[in-house]
């Protein structure tokens, strides 16, 4: 439960493109005079070197027209920008691009020079129509300003999603939906309600046995596998029951009930009044338990420690089929199979430097298994090096879990069906712990609010293709949008999908060297009633995500007691300084009083805690929480990442 890998996986999103394009025009400063009229240049934040049209003077600020950037980056002067030049230079530019020169416009267009955000002049033009019809420019210029940062296309429908995500509060919204939604009949508005009950992590107005009986019974309609592959998984179902018998078991139960196009959760619900008890294959309370231990014991690795182990295992498995004892037939193999040897070896090495193994082990709860990973790590490369000499039968074990692990792990879509029974059982599952409790509803937000669904994947494998995307609250919200039928109106179901959108926006940003993500959860998740902000940002490694050993991370609260608190989180090689923003002094107390937990969860996590500071929170720092903008966050409270 690595909430920083988790998060690094969250949305796949373009990398923002750092090199100059051609037309935009951006600020630089000239820091070396090189010849054939060539110069290194300071663009934002990195350094280029540029063929110029004209000759420029050392150490001056430009305003530049990028130019073609196919072999040589050739750079246009608009004109100077210096400070004493202010207002001439952008009055300048606007007239050159076409657009009026007003107050606002002039503001606007300072900000994105002194900023050294690069724009193209038609996002320009469109970015100066957005800023004219709004009434409150100022909140308007910082979100226009985010868009032209961030290279977001310039247009009404970003623009409304982030000013909708700036200005609304998603627990609210998600409030206002379930109000409006909770005496429809229509099947996406009940599915709304009960995933936004899970969202927020509180008890449903239906048990878990009646929502469970609603949630097979709308899928068994549809044909749709997803829960009857996630209960074999699981260990719920007998791996040999077919789809088509669990599927007339349960047709069987309702009877009529299940005839025609019916997806109302009341006529289910109706059923279990009026039937013996529904076909669940274990209590209630055991398949809770089940759902619980296999969801622990997911772990999404990246591709190339999947295709290691994957072929590590393989070679392995032919060499114990084999049972090589004698040292002719070793040195037979040996000498024909050198390059597998070598190739086997490798991937041990890769393994044990991502720590696969270590990371597998930390899923499983009994000692044995754990010490048998250890030394199936330890072992089984000697198998390639040694031989004969190699003690197998631990190697026989430590595979024989690994193979147990690998059966459990699930598909992208049986992920979220897993993590939507969780949050459904989460309520009624007394055996999770608070931490456990909070990862959850995160999975939930995270998976099954529709934050991902342009980038999922098509099905690939066979299990896959039997499966359904999972309904996410923006695509039922979209459902709801097109029925009649639906008591949730029209426009709080635009602003719960807008909001949904400006997350999805800000998700992510990336550059060549580092991730910052940006996220917005639900207050109910740490029992708020105000949401949730968290940024994090650091290197990326070469998989691509945050390296959780470099990184800083932050959360933007507001608490019950404490009310507008901000945790700072500052990670240097696993060594992890805290700080904590508020403005009372009385929170001394029980941070000093927390410290020996925060101290020993961050060692049970490989983690050591060196500091943990309190300070007064300025308003400066607090300004930034609700549109959740670290740059801002760091501008205010100058803290050194």
């Amino acid at each position: 439960m690595n909430l920083i890998s988790s998060l690094s996986k969250l949305v796949q999103q373009q990398e923002v493109q750092a090199s100059p394009k051609t037309g935009q025009v951006i600020n630089g400063k000239i820091l070396e005079l090189l010849p054939q009229n060539r110069a290194v240049v300071q663009l934002g934040s990195q350094q280029v070197k540029a063929q110029l049209e004209a000759s420029l003077t050392k150490g001056k600020s430009y305003l530049f027209q990028v130019g073609s950037t196919d072999h040589k980056i050739q750079l246009k002067v608009i004109t100077q920008s210096d400070e004493s030049q202010g207002k001439s230079t952008v009055k300048q530019l606007l007239n050159e691009l076409g657009i009026k020169p007003t107050k606002e416009n002039r503001l606007l267009t300072s900000q994105l020079i002194q900023k050294s955000i690069p724009f193209q002049a038609a996002d320009l033009k469109q970015a100066v129509a957005l800023y004219q019809r709004e009434d409150d420019k100022k909140v308007t210029r910082e979100i226009l300003l985010q868009m032209l940062q961030k290279q977001l296309p310039v247009k009404n429908s970003v623009y409304e999603a982030l000013h909708t995500k700036r200005m609304d509060s998603l627990s609210e919204l998600m409030n206002q939906v379930r109000i409006e939604a909770s005496n429809s009949e229509t099947a996406a508005d009940r599915a709304a309600v009960s995933l936004i009950t899970s969202l927020k992590g509180e008890r449903a107005s239906v048990s878990l046995r009646e929502s469970s009986v609603v949630k097979l019974m709308t899928e068994i309609n549809i044909n749709s596998q997803n829960s009857f592959l996630l209960f074999k998984k699981a260990g719920i179902l007998d791996s040999k029951v077919s789809y088509n018998s669990f599927q007339a078991t349960w047709t069987e139960w309702a009877g009529a009930h299940s005839k025609g196009n019916i997806n109302h959760s009341s006529t289910y619900l109706a059923s279990l009044s009026k039937k013996p008890a529904p076909p669940f294959p274990m209590a209630m309370e055991k398949m809770a338990g089940r759902l619980k231990q296999i969801f622990h014991q997911q772990l999404q690795l990246e591709a190339p420690e999947q295709q290691s182990l994957h072929r590590a295992m393989n070679q392995v498995e032919k060499v114990l089929v084999k049972d090589i004892s004698s040292g002719s037939d070793y040195l037979h193999v040996k000498q024909n199979a050198i390059g597998i040897k070598q190739s086997v070896i490798e991937d041990f090495q890769f393994l044990k430097e991502r720590e696969v193994l270590t990371k597998i082990s930390a899923l499983h709860t009994e000692e044995k298994n754990q010490k048998l990973l250890q030394d199936f790590l330890r072992a089984a490369p000697t198998l390639f090096t040694e031989g004969e000499s190699t003690e197998k039968q631990p190697i026989r074990e430590g595979l024989s879990v690994l193979k147990e692990w690998q059966s459990r792990q699930l598909d992208p879509i049986l992920r979220q069906t897993l993590t939507e029974w969780m949050g459904r059982a989460a309520a009624e599952l007394s055996t999770l712990s608070e931490k456990e409790a909070i990862f959850v509803k995160m999975k939930t937000m995270l998976d099954l609010t529709g934050l991902q669904e342009e980038s999922q994947s098509k099905a690939t494998s066979a299990q896959e293709k039997a499966s359904t995307q999972e309904s996410s609250l923006k695509s039922l919200l979209l459902s709801s949008l097109q029925d009649s039928n639906s008591t949730i109106r029209p426009e709080t179901a635009k602003k719960m999908i807008q909001i949904l959108n400006g997350l999805q926006l800000t998700a992510q940003q990336e550059t060549s060297q580092s991730l910052q993500f940006s996220l917005q959860f639900p207050g109910n998740v740490i029992g708020s009633e105000n949401d949730v902000y968290l940024d994090m940002e650091g290197r990326k490694t070469k998989e691509g995500n945050i390296d959780p050993d470099y990184c800083h991370i932050v959360f933007f609260l507001d608490l019950d007691n404490f009310k507008e608190t901000i945790i700072n989180l500052n990670i240097v090689s696993r060594r992890v300084g805290v700080t904590v923003f508020n403005h009372d002094s009385f929170i001394e107390l029980p941070m000093e009083t927390h410290k020996a937990a925060l101290k020993s969860g961050l060692e049970d996590m490989g983690y050591e805690l060196i500091s943990l500071n309190i300070k007064e929170m300025n308003s400066a720092a607090h300004t930034s929480s609700k549109d959740n903008s670290l740059a801002e966050y760091k501008e205010g409270i100058d803290l050194r990442i």
